[in-house]
């Protein structure tokens, strides 16, 4: 018998890949894996090829574990521009959306 290759059909690498660092989580467990992998005695540059990302991103995990544990694995919050709308302006248009008929 011969082996038959698994396909998937209902996503493209590159979506099914989009969709794994959307999730904070998922990204700090690869992260994770990385630095375990380090320390069983994997080389970086290896690990550049399997994961994906630059040797700089490997090393920046590794320090950054060693510096702050899992903690140190979680994104950065991304900047960006301050929300013109308050808080309360934002709770009465979701409640709108979500209550309300379009005609209305």
């Amino acid at each position: 018998m011969s082996k038959t290759k698994l396909v998937i059909e209902r996503a493209t690498a590159e979506e099914i890949h989009k969709l794994l660092r959307k999730d904070e989580k998922y990204m700090i467990g690869v992260r994770l894996n990385a630095v375990y992998q380090i320390a069983s005695g994997y080389v970086s540059r290896d690990l550049e090829k399997m994961y994906n990302v630059s040797f700089k991103s490997v090393c920046n995990w590794v320090h950054a574990f060693n510096k702050y544990g899992v903690d140190g694995l979680k994104d950065e919050p991304k900047s960006g521009r301050n929300p013109r709308l308050t808080k309360e302006q934002m709770a009465i248009i979701k409640t709108t959306i979500l209550d309300k008929e379009p005609s209305e």
